[in-house]
């Protein structure tokens, strides 16, 4: 006997088959697909949402453990983040937060990257991987804009607050926060200069940068720089 405990759309269903916990999905190149919830207690499984469940002991995403997270006080948030009394799990992974109270999700959290903080901690996480690190001021932190196209969109990999500017997690040298922003890709713009991922350059104005030499080099008509927005020579000469 089969029986589907929740249809919530979005791709999934739990599914209790011959007492095992079935998680089935659609995908666009295989259709439905069935993968076993390996451990999963099927007299006692319920669903929470179509990736999250639980049996008396366990929380599970899709057909994965959730190692650590309570079934007792689990709630998911979206398809990404959930909770449960002591910690926040994105994709399944404790994020280990140092203050659970504060903690915020900064960025749009159906990507695979976003900020968060708390009262304490700045965090970049990207797809599995966590970042805490030290901020400057909690009130002011959150993504750096990322003007692009007539839009300002929000930075998946610099973020700023009233003092600093952080690259993934790493603060950016010598970065003037109130004018800092995203221009491409791992470079940043302040009024003094841009930046390289977290590492200053000798380049005052991205606008008057063009490529040169199948784009391994740069130029502003004055010097030329490598790769890494470092000054290498002058140009023309």
């Amino acid at each position: 006997m089969s029986i589907a405990l929740v249809s919530c759309g979005n791709g999934g269903e739990y599914v209790v088959e011959n007492g095992i916990v079935v998680w089935s999905y659609w995908t666009f190149s295989f259709g439905t697909l069935n993968d076993t919830v390996q451990g999963a207690d099927a007299a006692t499984f319920e669903s929470l949402s179509y990736c999250y469940g639980k049996d008396k002991s366990h929380v599970y995403r899709e057909d994965k453990l959730i190692e650590g997270a309570s079934p007792a006080s689990f709630k998911p948030h979206n398809k990404y983040l959930g909770e449960d009394e002591k910690d926040f799990y994105w994709k399944g992974i404790a994020v280990n937060v140092a203050d659970k109270k504060s903690f915020e999700v900064l960025y749009d959290e159906e990507k695979d990257a976003s900020w968060a903080k708390d009262a304490k901690y700045g965090y970049y996480i990207f797809f599995d991987e966590f970042v805490k690190f030290p901020i400057a001021d909690y009130k002011s932190f959150c993504p750096a804009p990322y003007p692009t196209e007539g839009f300002v969109l929000k930075s998946v990999t610099y973020a700023v607050d009233k003092y600093k500017a952080y690259y993934e997690g790493v603060e950016v040298a010598g970065a003037d926060a109130a004018s800092f922003k995203q221009i491409d890709g791992d470079i940043a713009q302040d009024k003094n200069r841009i930046y390289y991922k977290s590492q200053p350059t000798d380049i005052t104005d991205y606008s008057k940068i063009t490529t040169i030499a199948s784009d391994s080099l740069y130029t502003d008509s004055v010097y030329i720089y490598d790769k890494n927005y470092k000054r290498v020579g002058r140009f023309g000469k």
